[in-house]
């Protein structure tokens, strides 16, 4: 080798390659791609698994049949005891008239209800006709008769009681939805349309003496 002579780096380096590493770099492998008809399946279930879970949170949240009976119960039977209490109380005659049929037409929902439960052989206990202590609509109805006393000590009784009536008629009315979807049975639908019926016109009447 001549003094001062000095091999060209880079013919040296491409000499020392190795052949197969010039076939990787020179053809890449390639990436593999997920069936597409696998990815949407993935989507899919996973989408599935959380319309699941929504639909049992929201459920899980919502009254079962028998606490939305219990629920419609124990409204009437406040309702009832409410307006069988006041009758002796109202002075206007078409007032008075009134809050009796009211009375009459309540009476008769919570006897033909609880009538249809019996028929039907029901083995739910936990449906019971009057609230129990802890109920929210007992402790409601203690605070309306409240109102109504201290409306009667102050000489307007017929005018507020005219009004509360009013209103738990319309709560009442809108606990019977569901029960009427619930049911199959065609003659407690048509018992709860013509009940229905009866609260809406007594209703007109009560807010009219309003």
């Amino acid at each position: 080798m001549p003094p001062g002579y000095q091999p060209n780096q880079s013919q040296s380096y491409d000499q020392g390659l190795d052949a197969s590493y010039l076939d990787q770099i020179a053809a890449p492998a390639q990436q593999k791609i997920m069936n597409p008809f696998i990815l949407w399946g993935l989507i899919g279930g996973a989408l599935l698994i959380v319309i699941i879970f929504i639909m049992v949170l929201f459920s899980s949240g919502q009254p079962s049949s028998a606490q939305r009976m219990n629920n419609f119960l124990f409204r009437v039977d406040a309702l009832n005891s409410l307006v069988k209490d006041s009758q002796k109380t109202i002075r206007n005659p078409k007032l008075h008239t009134a809050n009796g049929s009211l009375s009459s037409i309540l009476t008769s929902i919570q006897t033909e209800t609880t009538k249809f439960l019996n028929k039907s052989g029901s083995s739910d206990k936990k449906v019971r006709l009057k609230p129990p202590k802890g109920s929210p609509i007992l402790a409601e109805y203690i605070q309306i008769n409240k109102k109504i006393d201290e409306a009667r000590l102050n000489a307007i009784f017929d005018r507020v009681y005219a009004r509360e009536v009013a209103y738990q008629i319309a709560k009442l009315r809108t606990e019977m939805v569901p029960i009427y979807k619930d049911t199959s049975s065609k003659k407690i639908r048509e018992f709860l349309e013509n009940s229905d019926k009866d609260l809406k016109a007594l209703s007109e009447d009560i807010k009219k003496i309003n």
